[in-house]
């Protein structure tokens, strides 16, 4: 009697990008992401990668005075991707993400403040595309904040990113 067992390939890695951040419809930040993520194959098509990235977020509000907020995230990503064949290095991802808020400050052209009534935590889904090269993966992916950042509001974080991975 033979016995099979599947066993799951676990490849780490790590990335870099560029976020376009904003809340509701406030004018959008350019800023950057990084950090590192864990490919666990489940199967020839599908995937789990869990990540941990450090993220720059934030809008600009007012005129003429401009308010720029800068809020930096501990971002937590569970995707589960799906990978269209390996001669088509084409795959989807979904998943849920929570976020851990370092720290939020505002600047004016006079002055920085911390802001102190941002949430800690916030959370949110992820959906993009991906493109699996072996040893590199270029993302696209569009995030959206369910929980609201700021009490009382409805500002919500919204962000594109767009990385660059390399697996070791």
């Amino acid at each position: 009697m033979c016995t099979n067992r599947a066993i799951a390939e676990v490849r780490p890695g790590i990335k870099i990008g560029l976020n376009a951040s904003g809340v509701n419809s406030y004018d959008t930040k350019i800023s950057c992401h990084a950090g590192v993520f864990v490919n666990i194959d489940l199967n020839k098509s599908f995937r789990f990668s869990p990540e941990v990235l450090y993220s720059r977020e934030g809008f600009e509000a007012g005129y003429p005075d401009v308010n720029r907020i800068r809020l930096n995230y501990m971002r937590i990503p569970f995707m589960f991707q799906y990978i269209i064949s390996k001669d088509i290095p084409i795959g989807f991802e979904l998943g849920p993400q929570m976020g851990v808020l370092l720290n939020a400050c505002q600047k004016t052209d006079e002055s920085k403040t911390n802001l102190n009534n941002c949430r800690d935590f916030d959370c949110g889904l992820v959906a993009g595309l991906l493109v699996d090269l072996n040893k590199f993966i270029v993302q696209i992916r569009y995030c959206q904040g369910i929980t609201t950042i700021i009490p009382n509001t409805n500002y919500r974080n919204n962000n594109i990113q767009a990385s660059l991975g390399f697996r070791f």
